[in-house]
């Protein structure tokens, strides 16, 4: 979880239940203790904010040790506790050792209660072990079906290890959670990822069936109306101009083909003009410029998607078809080839790599620019 995701979760948790949390209905007096837990992480927050990790973790271990019974300080610290760890070089296995079992024991102990799971499963992703993430948010969704923290954390794992229909469901349900629990640029982007799961069950159907790409666009076009240039939504709906062009045959004419490039690129550019720092968007905006012949400008969008994204796989991949096509820059070619392939994850992409990178040693390394 990044630093802003976990300070938005602490603050979304914990800190507006301050208030109530502090008042006993004995006499309605309010308890010092209560105030003292909220108080504390709180201050949590603020160590956060300012980078003072060590001084974070200590305020929240004295949250969870002055209350045991309270869950909310236990996952406060454990996410604090994770924090630190993963900051040192190397990382403080033992304290990532503490916090998990802690949080193991707790979510045992309380089985109904979401938010210690929850910790569990960003410990266990944060440490590599996805299958055991993966099972503690189970456990979480179990005790509460629309914990949003949970929701939200495991679509976008599931979504990242490429396992759509299982994402589409969790984004499906993020899109059902009441309106004020849900910012309209979050429910954007549930859309639009929704949608990227829709078209990818429609392109990974056996052939032949019929290329329903309505249900995609539908949550695509909604995640615009949320979020006009969102940026996502934007490159996956100049992706279906271009793809419906091929599959109508009109991308083989060279007229039609730019009519449908420029669609496609009005998508971008107004993505683009809301959110200028999008690699992908300038990625895609490179690649509609190279198919139209524009060379120059294809190379500096893709040099741009980089220096905000230096590992950006389809940048590197791309930049290097496109510097391999100048007859130049072989040396770079080769540079930009070896650094996706330790990047990628995709054997088949890796595959074609290395035959690229075989092509370019056994070339001759001589003519302008090599």
């Amino acid at each position: 979880m990044g630093a802003m995701n976990f300070l938005s979760f602490l603050r979304n948790l914990f800190l507006p239940g301050a208030l109530a949390a502090g008042l006993l209905l004995s006499g309605g007096c309010a308890s010092p203790y209560p105030q003292d837990r909220e108080k504390a992480l709180a201050q949590v927050t603020a160590h956060l904010e300012k980078g003072e990790l060590q001084a974070a973790e200590a305020e929240a271990r004295w949250a969870m040790e002055a209350f045991p019974r309270s869950s909310r300080a236990l996952s406060v610290w454990a996410l604090a506790a994770k924090a630190l760890a993963l900051s040192r070089t190397p990382p403080d296995q033992d304290l990532l050792d503490e916090a998990e079992a802690r949080c193991l024991q707790a979510g045992k102990a309380r089985p109904s209660n979401p938010v210690s799971w929850f910790a569990l499963g960003v410990i266990r992703r944060d440490r590599g072990d996805l299958g055991g993430a993966i099972q503690a948010w189970e456990e979480a969704l179990k005790a509460e079906p629309f914990h949003k923290p949970t929701l939200q954390a495991l679509a976008d794992l599931q979504f990242s290890l490429g396992h759509e229909r299982a994402a589409s469901v969790l984004y499906d349900r993020l899109l059902r959670l009441p309106q004020g629990k849900v910012k309209r640029k979050e429910q954007a982007l549930f859309s639009a990822r929704l949608g990227v799961c829709l078209l990818a069950d429609v392109e990974i159907a056996p052939k032949p069936v019929v290329m329903d790409y309505d249900p995609a666009q539908k949550a695509f076009r909604n995640a615009l109306a949320l979020d006009p240039g969102q940026p996502e939504a934007s490159r996956w709906m100049a992706w279906l101009v271009v793809r419906k062009s091929r599959l109508s045959g009109r991308w083989k004419e060279p007229d039609l083909r730019r009519e449908d490039a420029a669609r496609a690129e009005s998508f971008l550019r107004k993505a683009l003009s809301l959110h200028p720092r999008s690699p992908g968007c300038l990625h895609d905006l490179g690649w509609l410029r190279a198919v139209q012949g524009d060379r120059e400008g294809a190379e500096e969008d893709y040099r741009k998607a980089l220096a905000l994204d230096p590992g950006l796989v389809s940048a590197l991949v791309d930049l290097a078809a496109l510097l391999e096509e100048g007859r130049g820059k072989s040396g770079e070619v080769e540079a930009l080839r070896r650094k996706a392939l330790a990047l990628t994850g995709d054997f088949s992409l890796a595959r074609d790599l290395r035959r690229s990178l075989e092509g370019v040693k056994r070339s001759p390394r001589k003519g302008a620019g090599r």
